[in-house]
């Protein structure tokens, strides 16, 4: 009688020890195989499309605005005297060249990118040159 109950509990023992080897196993393994799909899933959804395909607009203009703003502090500061103003707009010089570059280098790494690059405008240019922003 003795016997048979350590065999009831040492076979159920053994039960639960299998299974919770297998889950540890197949817990990961299942996450691993359904990874492609959640990504598919969180890329075709209706708000990641809409802001990727604004983030190229803006992204786009908000690089053409410095580009301008650029241009004009150089008009600028051909024509100031003073050497603390001068001192001024070259520092503004130097952070708008930073935002530019910025915003160019984070626009080409996007554009790279084949989930986000897929909701780009067709009008839109395929890399932004950082070198405008000299």
């Amino acid at each position: 009688m003795m016997k048979d109950m350590f065999r009831v509990f040492g076979w159920t023992f053994v039960g639960i020890l299998l299974v919770g080897v297998l889950l540890a196993v197949a817990l990961p393994l299942a996450s691993i195989i359904s990874t492609p799909g959640r990504l598919l899933t969180k890329t075709l959804e209706v708000d990641n499309i809409v802001s990727k395909y604004e983030y190229y607009f803006d992204t786009n203009a908000q690089f053409n605005t410095r580009i301008s703003q650029l241009k004009t502090h150089k008009k600028l500061i051909e024509q100031v005297v003073e050497p603390a103003e001068k001192s001024r707009l070259t520092m503004e010089i130097t952070s708008i060249q930073y935002s530019c570059r910025d915003l160019a280098n984070k626009y080409n790494m996007n554009s790279m990118k084949l989930n986000q690059t897929v909701f780009k405008d067709w009008r839109l240019p395929q890399t932004l040159e950082a070198k405008n922003c000299e």
